[in-house]
């Protein structure tokens, strides 16, 4: 009988440990576990890690899987907090509270470089932005307009804030640059939009999904579910593939050319689900679902492989002190059998 060298062309290797990135069909023999082992697809996933100290919906988490920060957001007596806590990785840890109390904010950034701009104080749009330095929040300059829920990406030296809710019914089609220290008006959206998130670099981002209004005097506020994805080169704003289903108040992760969202609200009524969708950098596609039903989950991740979720806002309620954590699709090691 042939061998797989006369087949092949070259011997299994031998090792004492797995390969750290093995691609698919790879084969090799692990001498301590005795086996012999082929690549094979693992589906995405996820998990839970440590519940957040305070429930909330609607905060700002900056960071990623293994060192992320939450600041803000709504709590269980419909009020916003300033709270913040850290994560490292597994527990939730107390830190230094934002300046100012407010709720749908985006989180931009790094744990130990975080931004965060606009939102809700007492039921107004705030136009205030903070920097976290990695151990407190610091006052930093107003975006030129009061706006919530903005979708946010890039850093805390370059950010991007894309769309919100404005005083008024409509919902904003404005974006912002921010430079470290001041921030600019930029492109147009094509289609207004608030609760809609925002992911990637200040060059290149997606602003996805969302609320907006019919017409721009419509009332109440947008309410209307998109499945309207744009993409920013730096200069402006082009429409490119839709979500699979149309959804506001989610969270998202990634870039223009593999991005993630998940969970959300998919009706003009408050109502939570639990589905996701994944993105190739042109089409949407359902992607696995998520352990628990949410609206006005937290997330972010410059990677769809280190997006992290935290809070929300479950339908009937209560608010919400769950931690997602998402495993991209990999090619892992698996013994090979004999059929």
């Amino acid at each position: 009988m042939a061998d797989y060298k006369a087949i092949k062309g070259l011997a299994i290797q031998t090792v004492s440990s797995e390969p750290d990135n093995p691609v698919l069909g790879q084969m090799w023999y692990n001498s301590t576990l005795g086996k012999l082992r082929v690549g094979k697809t693992q589906a995405a996933s996820w998990s839970t890690g440590g519940n957040i100290i305070t429930a909330r919906d609607s905060g700002a988490v900056c960071g990623d899987q293994t060192a992320a920060i939450l600041a803000g957001g709504l709590i269980s007596d419909h009020s916003e907090t300033l709270a913040g806590e850290t994560y490292d990785g597994s527990t939730w840890s107390e830190t230094n509270d934002l300046n100012t109390a407010r709720s749908r904010i985006p989180g931009i950034g790094s744990s130990t470089a975080g931004l965060t701009a606009g939102g809700k104080i007492g039921g107004a749009e705030s136009a205030l932005s903070e920097e976290y330095n990695g151990t407190s929040w610091v006052e930093g300059n107003a975006l030129p307009v009061a706006k919530s829920q903005p979708g946010g990406a890039g850093t805390q030296t370059a950010g991007l804030t894309a769309g919100g809710g404005l005083t008024t019914a409509a919902a904003d089609d404005t974006s912002e640059h921010y430079d470290g220290t001041s921030w600019t008006e930029s492109g147009t959206l094509n289609t207004g939009r608030s609760a809609a998130p925002g992911t990637g670099t200040q060059t290149a981002a997606l602003l996805i999904g969302g609320g907006y209004s019919p017409t721009p005097t419509s009332s109440p506020a947008p309410s209307q579910k998109t499945a309207y994805v744009e993409q920013w080169n730096g200069t402006s704003w082009a429409e490119v593939g839709d979500l699979s289903v149309s959804r506001g108040w989610f969270a998202a992760a990634g870039n223009p050319s593999k991005a993630l969202v998940w969970q959300g609200s998919t009706g003009p009524t408050p109502s939570s689900v639990n589905s996701s969708d994944t993105y190739d950098g042109s089409t949407w596609t359902t992607g696995t679902a998520t352990p628990q039903v949410n609206a006005k989950a937290s997330g972010h991740g410059t990677t769809v492989g280190v997006a992290i979720g935290a809070g929300g806002y479950a339908t009937p309620p209560p608010f919400l002190q769950t931690t997602l954590i998402y495993s991209d699709e990999s090619v892992v090691g698996s013994n090979v059998t004999t059929s």
